[in-house]
């Protein structure tokens, strides 16, 4: 185990992490560095910022698509295949509520 990671487990342990280390476990954070490293042309980067938040938070549809897109974009097409395939699946409850009418506009955002 590398010194770094290791300071960082023993930080973890002791509640001390430092604002960076809370950041880094926020989607919507991560989110939003993905999108500056995508604007950037660092898709790969860009992927590894949104498969976090998508680790943190599996129902995070806003980085489930940009990731689709850093795959499209990097000519993976069956990893952004899939991840638009999960987005819709996530989709589905919400559409279902949509038109039987008991969802409003800004709960499908």
């Amino acid at each position: 185990m590398e010194l770094k990671e290791y300071k960082k487990q023993q930080k973890e342990a002791a509640g001390l992490l430092d604002s960076v280390d809370v950041a880094e476990r926020q989607p919507v954070f991560l989110k939003d560095k993905g999108d500056a490293l995508y604007k950037q042309g660092n898709y790969k980067g860009a992927v590894n910022a949104y498969s976090r938040a998508i680790q943190l938070d599996p129902q995070h549809l806003p980085s489930l698509a940009n990731r689709a897109a850093c795959w499209l974009k990097m000519g993976e097409a069956a990893q952004c295949l899939m991840d638009c395939d999960d987005a819709l699946e996530l989709l589905r409850p919400r559409a279902k509520r949509w038109e039987a009418g008991d969802a409003t506009a800004d709960e499908l955002k």
